[in-house]
């Protein structure tokens, strides 16, 4: 009996194959690049100002000094609520389409390789 293979998508949740006939195919690893317009406007002050304000409100308020605890495993005095995580991981969800793969992107790996 012969084994069933699945192919595992390599761009995404949906790879189709060269014969498929679709309308539409997924753009290839450099995606797409806004350069101009109010979207890339928008991009370009959540990478610059937002993002950089997040971190620097995480780390005021010991939201970072908190998961620093953690991982050290040392113990110490945990501040604020127990569900101040939450914001931390709001806030990586934000740097990767805002930030690593925009310009500026080495500059967030940065940060969040402390």
């Amino acid at each position: 009996m012969a084994e069933a293979t699945t192919a595992v998508p390599t761009h995404g949740p949906v790879n189709p194959t060269a014969a498929a006939d679709v309308a539409h195919r997924p753009l290839d690893d450099l995606g797409a690049t806004l350069t101009s317009g109010l979207l890339a406007d928008w991009q370009r002050r959540n990478r610059q100002a937002s993002l950089p304000l997040a971190l620097r409100q995480l780390e005021a308020a010991g939201n970072l000094d908190n998961v620093r605890l953690a991982i050290a495993g040392v113990g110490g005095v945990y501040r604020g609520p127990v569900f101040m995580d939450s914001d931390i991981y709001k806030t990586l969800e934000a740097i990767p389409g805002l930030a690593l793969y925009l310009a500026g992107g080495a500059a967030m790996s940065a940060v969040l390789r402390q």
